[in-house]
């Protein structure tokens, strides 16, 4: 029950974080599997990034400051001892259709250990090239 309760939070405070105009159920997922490896060997090699889930967001999706107005923004939305939601925001992407990325992360822990559980990734196209809002649509 106290799992279906953060759940439940979650969607609520992700809706609320996000744009009205962003098309969160077009969002598409993103494979997990790989960044799960990442994190499984680095808990392996004693690195700290992998005890907290701000910093393996961090490290498995580095930023690249570009010579534009490139930002990162993090938001931690919810926060259990077993499970959080992080949304992962790369706006001013140097890039002839994409302006922006949108990534909602949930991870868990399990046996110990920080694991993502699932991501879904959006795109925020550039005027005239497409939709100004986030979505799994891509842009033209």
């Amino acid at each position: 029950m106290k799992h279906l309760y953060s759940i439940i939070c979650s969607i609520i405070i992700i809706f609320a974080s996000c744009s009205n105009k962003d098309h969160l159920s077009s969002f598409i997922d993103e494979d997990h599997i790989v960044f799960n490896e990442k994190i499984t060997k680095a808990a392996e090699d004693h690195l700290d990034w992998v005890y907290d889930p701000v910093s393996i967001v961090r490290t498995l999706f580095p930023f690249h400051k570009t010579e534009g107005k490139s930002r990162l923004i993090i938001e931690q939305v919810m926060d259990s001892q077993d499970f959080t939601t992080i949304i992962l925001t790369h706006e001013g992407i140097l890039d002839d259709s994409v302006s922006g990325e949108k990534r909602i992360i949930e991870l868990k822990r399990i046996n110990g250990q920080w694991k993502i559980i699932s991501i879904k990734l959006g795109f925020k196209c550039w005027e005239n090239r497409g939709h100004t809002y986030y979505s799994g649509e891509l842009c033209s």
